[in-house]
């Protein structure tokens, strides 16, 4: 696995040649990752959403469209263990699909959906919170301004 910060943007990458030994330890570490979430609040942005999505399963849902593209958001997600470990396995955060944003500002919501293209690209020069999602390779996590406390220990997972 590779590790990568800079500019307040940290990503943690398995390597493009994994083995299925490698593949089972990268779910572990997304896991290890989510979990640095425990007990916190914040939204789910789900790009696209469908009938299956786990926003759906999760309530205090609400659907917008933005720019042509419809989104599900989440309000006031509380993050236990069961829901960051739903949320890891869900096919919309593997895909890329699904944000988490630890901020609860509606002005910081709106910002950061319009960062987000329909596909799931986001320009992070745009992004002024604090993000976490998997890339759309499903073989990079990335967590948009870490805390010092956070960072410190991305680094020795």
């Amino acid at each position: 696995m590779s590790k990568n910060i800079q500019d307040n943007k940290f990503r943690i990458s398995i390597d493009r040649n994994h083995s299925i030994e490698d593949l089972k330890e990268w779910n572990v570490t997304v896991k290890k990752v989510l979990l640095l979430l425990k007990e916190k609040k914040g939204i789910l942005i789900t790009i696209t959403p469908q009938s299956y999505s786990i926003g759906e399963d999760l309530g205090r849902c609400q659907k917008i469209k933005r720019n042509k593209s419809e989104y599900l958001l989440n309000w006031d997600v509380y993050f236990s263990e069961d829901y960051l470990y739903l949320i890891a396995e869900s096919e919309e955060f593997k895909r890329g699909l699904l944000f988490i944003v630890l901020s609860e500002n509606i002005t910081d919501i709106f910002k950061t959906i319009e960062a987000i293209n329909p596909i799931g690209i986001i320009d992070l020069s745009q992004i002024t919170v604090e993000i976490i999602f998997l890339e759309d390779d499903g073989e990079t996590i990335f967590w948009n301004r870490p805390s010092k406390e956070i960072k410190t220990y991305l680094l020795n997972i």
